[in-house]
């Protein structure tokens, strides 16, 4: 049945192939098949299969990938051989369920060390628009993308012209479990000149402070002062901060509660 099934994969023709993947897919749902598969070069063929016009045959491939790195040895492979170059392209197309597909695939591609593709502007941008989805489902896809994004300094810097920021900070109240590690992505930007404007003017500063405000947001404190530590040469947004933000009151109270000093050093980094 494997052997069947990815001998297909070879055929111009846009049906056989599209069933072919589906089936193939669908054999990836047994976890154990996929070491068998990888004998077969099923990720070499799948691959160029991506650069097909026909949506269907496009989804269906996606879909495959997608399973397919469930196998840490397939994941790599797929990345070596240019794969996620390849589904990352698929980002560019005009049909918007091939796109979300394609999103879901790179979301299960990447790892720490695999994010650099994903960190262009142009890349970006698309994942950015689909922040504003109607499904909450692709809003959440999206969303891991751009936190996956700003690991790394390509990242970052690729987030702050594509409006990823913004994105970012509009998705803060939607973020649910995934709120700290927003948090930290924005307070990590703060460290790019670029990235604290953007942070600055869109509100997003006004929102973290609110934070420190919150005793049930504790456990992000730290990191927002020590975001707000890099506005420190920041003469306008100082005076912002303490104005219009209630910062000094909010110092204070967390003074008072001893909850700087005993972490002083979290500054000094």
């Amino acid at each position: 049945m494997l052997l069947f099934a990815v001998g297909f994969l070879r055929s111009d023709d846009f049906a056989v192939l599209n069933t072919a993947a589906r089936l193939t897919a669908n054999i990836c749902l047994d976890v154990g098949h996929i070491p068998s598969l990888l004998t077969t070069d099923v990720v070499g063929l799948l691959i160029p299969a991506l650069s097909r016009e026909n949506t269907d045959c496009k989804r269906s491939v996606l879909r495959t990938l997608r399973l397919l790195a469930a196998n840490d040895k397939c994941r790599a492979e797929i990345v070596s051989r240019g794969g996620l170059d390849a589904v990352i392209d698929c980002l560019q197309c005009s049909n918007e369920q091939a796109i979300v597909a394609a999103m879901q695939t790179v979301q299960a591609l990447i790892l720490d060390s695999f994010t650099a593709p994903l960190c262009t502007k142009s890349t970006l941008q698309v994942v950015v628009n689909y922040c504003s989805h109607t499904k909450e489902s692709v809003r959440e896809i999206a969303l891991k993308l751009l936190l996956s994004a700003s690991k790394c300094s390509e990242g970052r810097a690729a987030l702050s012209s594509s409006g990823g920021v913004e994105a970012l900070v509009q998705l803060m109240e939607q973020a649910g479990e995934l709120l700290c590690e927003v948090v930290t992505a924005l307070c990590i930007c703060c460290r790019d000149v670029t990235s604290r404007q953007h942070l600055r003017d869109c509100g997003g500063l006004k929102t973290l402070t609110s934070l420190l405000r919150d005793d049930s947001q504790a456990g992000l404190h730290m990191s927002i002062m020590s975001a707000l530590i890099c506005y420190y040469f920041d003469e306008t947004t100082l005076k912002s901060m303490v104005v219009s933000m209630d910062l000094l009151p909010t110092l204070v109270h967390h003074l008072d509660k001893g909850t700087l000093a005993d972490q002083w050093d979290v500054f000094l980094l």
